[in-house]
This record gives structure tokens, sequence and C-alpha cells, in this order.
């Protein structure tokens, strides 16, 4: 049996490899965290290193495209470095979290973080087995890896903002309450970002939606560009904590509008099977059965 030389394309493959070091070093700026020094600098910097993951990730398929050196080995081994980046460095980064929560039990949050890691790693081999089958496509069956990584790092970003925050008298209420609310939240993301990467929920390809929005119906673009505007006013107005929402934004917003069309149109079908039955003629008993009676004597 004749085997084919395989394809080792260098550029994108550097780049493929920069996106697992990233997820290394998260990992490895999170472990620090965990002996209080710097906890909230040291997050900080593993959330940036899994957001320059993510850029890694985007550019070594489009530099696959571009200089036309695609292959199998770079999609294997891009989905094993996103599992490292992706899948488990969020998911110990959410056990450095944890700990603030002294009060619950560690393997509740050893669980969960098991559970992600998994949840990511069967989203990255589904991917690769319906990747073939549409690549072109603007729409993702559900929620992508790194946007799942994304929120978690985007909670560890805005530490630094929230600590200046509550550093300010007459905010410090505000802050201790965002803080709270962080560290309580993130277990609970954790656990729906687990299930909504293995679900089918369908959740646009952003960056294909963005380039394809000008060639779509007017509508269609004037919403995108409407979303858009919405996003940096947030950014330029948050700052750090626009992350949080913008991501909260992405992961909650396409189950909600699967959820509002399913409900819209179950109404119309309710509606239009009562238009239906009320359309209808109504047929009077006695004179059914009169009816039926002149029948039978004629014959």
């Amino acid at each position: 049996m004749k085997i084919e030389a395989t394809r080792f394309p260098v550029l994108p493959t550097l780049l493929t490899l920069g996106n697992a070091l990233c997820g290394l070093g998260a990992i490895s700026l999170a472990s620090k965290a965990l002996g209080e020094e710097s906890f909230e600098l040291n997050l900080y910097n593993a959330g940036l290193l899994i957001f320059l993951g993510m850029l890694f990730d985007m550019l070594d398929g489009r530099v696959a495209v571009w200089t036309k050196q695609t292959s199998e080995f770079g999609g294997q081994l891009d989905s094993l470095c996103d599992a490292i980046t992706f899948g488990v460095a969020p998911a110990f980064m959410m056990l450095v979290f944890s700990r603030q929560l002294s009060y619950v039990d560690a393997r509740f949050f050893n669980g969960i973080a098991a559970l992600f890691t998994l949840c990511a790693i069967l989203r990255l081999a589904r991917y690769n087995v319906e990747n073939n089958e549409d690549s072109s496509s603007a729409i993702f069956r559900g929620l992508p890896t790194p946007a799942a990584a994304g929120l978690i790092a985007a909670f560890a970003i805005s530490l630094p903002k929230i600590a200046e925050i509550e550093s300010i008298p007459s905010l410090s209420a505000l802050g201790s309450t965002l803080n709270n609310m962080v560290f309580i939240t993130i277990p609970i993301w954790t656990i729906v970002i687990s299930y909504l990467m293995v679900s089918r929920v369908r959740y646009p390809h952003v960056t294909k939606q963005l380039i394809r929005a000008s060639r779509t119906s007017p509508t269609h673009s004037f919403y995108r560009l409407v979303q858009i505007t919405f996003a940096i006013v947030i950014i330029l107005t948050l700052h750090e904590l626009a992350l949080p929402i913008l991501f909260m934004y992405y992961v909650v917003g396409s189950p909600m509008l699967a959820i509002t069309r399913r409900a819209t149109a179950r109404m119309r079908s309710n509606s239009h099977t009562d238009y239906s039955a009320r359309s209808e003629p109504q047929v009077d008993p006695d004179e059914s059965s009169s009816g039926n009676g002149q029948d039978a004597h004629s014959l």
C-alpha cells in the first residue's frame, strides 16, 4: 500500500504552535495566582494570553488558505492546540477563581473543570468531522470553544478594573458587589457554556458574517451595523468591564433567539389551527339525520 507524503506547512504550523504556547503560558500565570501573589494581575495576564491564542487560532487558518498550504496535518494540530488553550487553560483558571469560594467543597469545582475540558474536546472532535461537509458556512453548530474560553478570560481581564473601582471610597460597595458576582457566577457560567459547546444551538461566525454583511439584504447589514455600534460604545464606556458583557451577549443571544423563534412559530401554528377550526361549516345534527332519512326513503 502506497503511503502519501504528509505536508508540513511551516508558517501556519508556527502560528498554531503559538496558540498552544499561549495556553501553556495562561496555565503558568494562573498557577502563580494560587499563592495569592498578585492575584488579579496574574489572572489578567492569563486572560490576555487566552485572547492572544484566539488571535493565533484565527490567523493560522487564514495564512494556510492565503499561502495555499492547507493540510490534514494542520487541521489535526489546530484541534490539539485548541484543546490546550480553549479547553484545559480556561478550566484551570476557573479552579483558581473557585479558591475564593472556600465555603464550597473543592470537589464540586473539580467536577465542573473536568466537564468543561471534556465538552471542549468533544466539541473540537465534532467540528473536525463536520467541518469537511461545509467549511464555508457562516454558522457554528454549538458554542465555539474560543468563545467559551473567551468568556472566562474576559472575567479574568475585568478583575483589575473591579479592584480599582473597589478602591474608590464612594464606589467601594459597587466594586465589592461586582467582585462577589464574578467569583460566584463563573462556575455557573462554566456549566452553561459546557452544555452549549456540545449542543446544536446555531451560533454566528462573526468574522464571516461581517464580511458577507454588505452582500446580503440591506436590513441584515443595517442590523449588523447597529450591533457593531453598540459594541464600540460599550467598550469605550466600560473598558475592561465591557468584555464580559459582550461575551455573555454572544453566549446567551443565540439560545434566546432560538427559543423566541420556536415560541413564535408555535403560537402562529396554534392560531392557524384555531382559525381553520372556526372557518369550517357547522352542520346541524337534526338536519343531518333528516337528510339521511330522506335519502334512505328515496332509495
